[in-house]
């Protein structure tokens, strides 16, 4: 997953070209994690978000940049507790805003 965002960051041209600061890049990306681990929270297949992703208008290196957000939130158990679910959605997002972040310095 790190080697991906790091991958993401240097093919994104709009970060690349100074278009958004690398901050908002994480943001953004931290967004798409919360929203694909919400989706896979409450029930989403991982052949549904993938579909999407492939059905994207963004860039190749984009694409692959939200595959690997996909297959990392399916990496984590779906969970039937509401708190549960909130958990594992914040914890995602973060992690993904984190490594975005530590790998940008």
């Amino acid at each position: 997953m790190k080697k991906i965002i790091i991958l993401g960051v240097f093919l994104y041209p709009a970060v690349v070209f100074g278009d958004i600061s690398k901050s908002e890049f994480c943001k953004d990306i931290s967004s798409y994690a919360e929203l694909v681990m919400e989706k896979r929270q409450n029930g989403m297949s991982i052949k549904t978000l993938l579909l999407a992703v492939s059905r994207s208008s963004s860039s190749d290196s984009v694409k692959e940049l939200m595959e690997s957000i996909v297959e990392g939130a399916f990496s984590t158990p779906a969970y039937s507790l509401e708190k549960n679910k909130t958990k594992a959605i914040n914890e995602y997002s973060a992690k993904i805003y984190l490594d975005c972040k530590r790998h940008l310095k």
